[in-house]
């Protein structure tokens, strides 16, 4: 219900604070499994399954039939990108606007990249949809679970502002709503609880979360992050463009189209190609 992004700032500085523990967590468990041994359920020791970083588990390199499926749960994890011309609103010194998205996404991508190096080293093939699923019960094997927990809360508030903020901006034209007035105040809360239930059903009605991220990550993701803003950006400046530049756009935002449509496929009918 918070409005105001300076706030939820901080808020989002732990979720970092999280996902940087949730890094260290599941490296300091690799480097001694046996004071930290992998869960026995989903780390068969068996099919050789280490839990180990200096000790390998094997893994499947090539799995062509997965790639659909797999471009969609890499492409969500950039897909935060909507939020970041709110937060430049709320920004003090919007100069530093590029080399903060820089620094973001260099941040962000260094830690996707060590994660799955991580986690395919100790667990290989077994590795699950969450990796908390492979961890066993020691205890920073525990803290690192309660970290993947709180690492959500932190960062939902933020992620749903903008859309909340374009939902209340609709209402505002459509209704003739003054922003300062009670009612859009009323109409706010409403606006906001919704969404959040409408996340807590989807997450109650769908517990499948790497089929939910696959979905996301095809249907959404590839079109908001390569198809849209190359189309945005065709219309905007289309008579100042040359052919090269029209050609690149429109050919990625082809391939975006083309990716939502195969990614979303393969995530619905071979589910099973993401494990």
């Amino acid at each position: 219900l918070v409005r105001n992004l300076n706030i939820l700032a901080y808020l989002s500085g732990v979720g970092v604070l999280s996902s940087v523990l949730l890094l260290a967590g599941v490296a300091w468990t690799g480097l001694d499994p046996d004071r930290f041994p992998p869960s026995p359920t989903f780390c068969d020791r068996a099919a050789n399954c280490t839990g180990s970083l200096l000790d390998p588990s094997p893994t499947l390199w090539e799995r062509w039939q997965a790639l659909p499926v797999v471009l969609g749960l890499v492409l969500v994890c950039f897909a935060g990108h909507a939020v970041l011309p709110t937060l430049r609103n709320d920004m003090v010194n919007k100069r530093q606007y590029p080399r903060m998205v820089d620094y973001t996404y260099a941040i962000v991508t260094t830690c996707y990249l060590v994660m799955a190096v991580v986690g395919y080293l100790m667990f290989g093939s077994s590795a699950q949809d969450q990796i908390t699923l492979n961890l066993g019960p020691g205890l920073v094997s525990q803290m690192t679970v309660w970290i993947v927990a709180v690492t959500p809360l932190t960062k939902f508030a933020l992620d749903m502002a903008p859309i909340a903020m374009g939902v209340e901006a609709i209402l505002v034209v459509a209704f003739r709503l003054q922003e300062d007035s009670w009612l859009f105040m009323g109409v706010s809360w409403l606006v906001r609880t919704i969404l959040v239930s409408l996340a807590l059903f989807i997450v109650v009605a769908v517990p499948n979360f790497a089929l939910v991220l696959g979905v996301l990550g095809s249907a959404c993701s590839f079109t908001v992050t390569i198809a849209f803003p190359c189309l945005c950006y065709l219309r905007l400046f289309w008579p100042e463009l040359g052919v090269g530049s029209r050609c690149l756009n429109c050919f990625y935002a082809a391939l975006g189209v083309g990716g939502a449509v195969i990614g979303t496929t393969a995530a619905i009918m071979y589910p099973e190609a993401r494990v």
